[in-house]
Parts: C-alpha cells; structure tokens; sequence
C-alpha cells in the first residue's frame, strides 16, 4: 500500500492499494474489509477532510485526484491538480 488516513472518528482507514488501483476501507477495531473501491490508477497519498465526508487520493503517475464520499465509499470527483 501506499497511503493511510484515518476517518476523524478513529473507526475506519482508507488504505491506497497501488497493485488492485483501489482504495480499502478497513474498520480499525478488527482490520476486517468494509469497502473497496476501484479507481484505476495507482494511488499514492491519502487524505481525509476534517469533517470526515471525503477522501482525497493522489495518483502517483499524472496530475489527478480522486475524490470518495465517505458515506457510500464511491468515486465522487475527479479533479485535475496544477503543478
């Protein structure tokens, strides 16, 4: 893997998976599996907002981030980034 964020409620991590292209989501009290997420690309870092609605993954390889809503773990948005 190759980012973690931890929700602000502490209950959940999202992992970026760069070898599936996915992001999981694990419950931090077990590690068991509670979503993944395909998004097609090699994820890089990982980040949650504060008020725990989004996360936000990089792309290792373009200028792309990938946008998920947290309260059904699917791709939102796609935002092209300036560098």
């Amino acid at each position: 893997f190759r980012g973690i964020a931890i929700t602000p409620d502490g209950q959940y991590l999202y992992l970026g998976i760069d070898t599936s292209f996915s992001v999981q989501k694990r419950k931090t009290s077990d590690g068991s599996l509670v979503a993944s997420i395909f998004l097609g690309m090699n994820t890089n870092p990982v980040t949650i907002t504060p008020d725990g609605q989004y996360v936000y993954v990089g792309e290792v390889t373009s200028t792309q981030v990938k946008v998920i809503r947290t309260s059904n773990d699917s791709l939102y948005a796609t935002i092209a980034a300036a560098v």
